[in-house]
Parts: structure tokens; sequence; C-alpha cells
């Protein structure tokens, strides 16, 4: 069991050296992240579950083509807390996991940083820093602002898709990060914490004009 002061550990797989190679140059200067490993096929990666443990397993689909529910199941065989990290465009069907973290062609370094560390939280106590508002730790992009006003509106998945010129899957996977930062479970939860914001912000509103 990794350590409160040990790094997580990564693993990456993947037959592209470029990917590899900057992967390894983002997590260089991140001390909360380390990479421990590096695999090319299935076996490489039963054999890093197995020996290494790691908190996070980034899978290059675009490269490595491999059965993802099979992946999910060594990882529960193996009796692993693995997070395994996922290019979203290059599955066919979205796994509803908790264990299952999906990336688009709109995430940044940055911002898959965040989404590692606060996952990493996920299975333990974990500070309620996330807010609808900016100015917090782990605040929403403007995107994700966007998604979740139009959620909270009452749009569909459809519907936002084709408001904001992007897929469903997109959208889908940027309702995850808003789920995961505000550590809500659904859309319902999302359009009662929202007005729940509002609500809070007309009384502190009132209040302070009464003062």
């Amino acid at each position: 069991m990794r350590g409160f002061n040990q790094p997580l550990q990564m693993v990456l797989a993947s037959t592209s050296k470029f990917f590899i190679e900057g992967m390894q140059k983002i997590l260089k200067d991140e001390r909360d992240i380390e990479t421990t490993g590096v695999a090319s096929s299935l076996e490489g990666i039963k054999e890093l579950l197995d020996e290494i443990k790691p908190d996070f397993l980034f899978l290059d689909n675009r490269t490595i083509k491999l059965d993802i529910n099979h992946i999910l199941n060594l990882i529960i065989n193996y009796d692993l807390n693995t997070k395994l990290i996922l290019f979203l465009n290059h599955i066919k069907f979205e796994l509803p996991s908790p264990n299952v973290i999906y990336i688009t062609k709109e995430t940044d370094s940055r911002e898959l940083i965040e989404i590692i560390k606060r996952k990493s939280l996920s299975n333990g106590v974990q500070a309620k820093e996330a807010k609808y508002t900016n100015g917090t730790k782990y605040k929403l992009t403007n995107r994700e602002s966007k998604i979740a006003e139009l959620i909270t509106s009452g749009f569909t998945n459809k519907e936002i898709a084709r408001k904001l010129s992007i897929t469903e899957k997109t959208v889908k996977a940027h309702l995850t990060n808003i789920f995961t930062k505000l550590e809500l479970q659904n859309r319902y939860q999302l359009m009662i914490y929202a007005k729940q914001r509002i609500l809070d912000n007309f009384s502190e509103h009132k209040f302070s004009t009464n003062i």
C-alpha cells in the first residue's frame, strides 16, 4: 500500500515512443506522480500490474487495441485500486466504471494532472474543496461550467453536443469531470447542487444588504 507521502505510481502502456516520452516529460516535475513502469503489450501490462500495483494505468488505446473489460478484470483479480486512463474517442462503448478515467482531445496536461490527483483521493477522505464557482483548487473549466449550466437548464447530452458543436462522448467526458470535482453522482444531484448554490448566494446577498 502506498504511504501517505509517497508519490502516485503511474504505468504507461503504449507502442508509441512519442507518447511515452511525452508523458514522462509531463510528469517529470510532478512530485506527487511518478512513472514507475512502461509496457507495450498485454503481457507487459499484466507483469507491471502484478509487480508494481500502480495507482494508475494510462493505456494508449490509440496504439494498443485491447479488450478494456479484460484489463478491468485483471485489476479486480489482482485486488488493485488501479485507475485506468483511456482516450475516449478511441473506444466503441463507454464503460460506466468508477475505475476508468476518460480524456479527450480537449484535455490538456494540467487538467489531466488535476484529474489524476482528484481520483487518487476518491477512495479516501476527500476535502470539500470543489465548488461550482471560481477561485477554488479544483474549479470547473469554462467549458465544464457551460455544460453544468445547460444540464441544470434541462438540456440533454445530445442537445448540449449540438449547441456546443462537440460530440456526445465529449459531453459525457466533461460530465464525468464535473461530477468528480463536485463530488456528485449524477445530473439530478448536479441540478440540486446548482439550485442550492443559487439559493445560498441569494441568501448571502439578502443578508448583506440588510446590514
